[in-house]
């Protein structure tokens, strides 16, 4: 698990806000690429472009929340069909992990996603109607940045991160929800 930062950042917090999800039963997928991640390669390379050396990792993250009548034994059947309908993810393209922070490294996480997730409620819609999995009461989609300063840095790692999240490169606080972990 990945804890919310204790460090006061009131630049960062103004467009933060906590997602609020059911209570109950709950997995959380993060997927990562096999191949090269041109949005991620893109990003960092705008960040250094800007002199802020920053390595940038993407994944999307997926949250899936039992609905009232699943038991536990129900909902990790359902979330087993579910990783494997190809909904979640593209086996071909992605694969499932942890999500990956160097050991010794100051990571920094940012998790965004849309006030209207249109793909966590499209998939939720697939796996209800076509896959006929029933045991969600909602999905989420979010896509999660992982950010870590390059080594050299590391004794401004804070100061980088927060150049880094200011220039709003990872969501748009017009139209997404910023979640910040360290």
């Amino acid at each position: 698990t990945v804890k919310i930062p204790s460090i006061d950042r009131p630049a960062i917090q103004q467009n933060v806000e906590q997602t609020v999800l059911p209570a109950g039963l709950r997995k959380e997928l993060t997927v990562a690429s096999i191949v090269t991640d041109n949005t991620a390669v893109s990003v960092e390379r705008e960040l250094r472009r800007r002199n802020i050396p920053i390595h940038v990792k993407r994944m999307v993250h997926w949250t899936l929340v039992a609905n009232e009548q699943s038991n536990e034994t129900a909902f990790e059947t359902a979330y087993e069909r579910a990783c494997s309908s190809g909904i979640l993810f593209n086996p071909n393209k992605e694969y499932p992990i942890e999500p990956i922070i160097e050991p010794g490294g100051h990571a920094f996480v940012v998790k965004a996603n849309l006030t209207e997730d249109s793909k966590g409620e499209r998939a939720l819609r697939v796996l209800h109607e076509i896959f006929k999995i029933d045991a969600f009461s909602m999905v989420e989609h979010a896509i999660l940045w992982i950010l870590q300063p390059d080594c050299t840095y590391t004794a401004n790692s804070e100061v980088l991160i927060e150049q880094a999240v200011s220039t709003h490169i990872f969501n748009n606080p017009f139209s997404q929800r910023r979640i910040e972990y360290v």
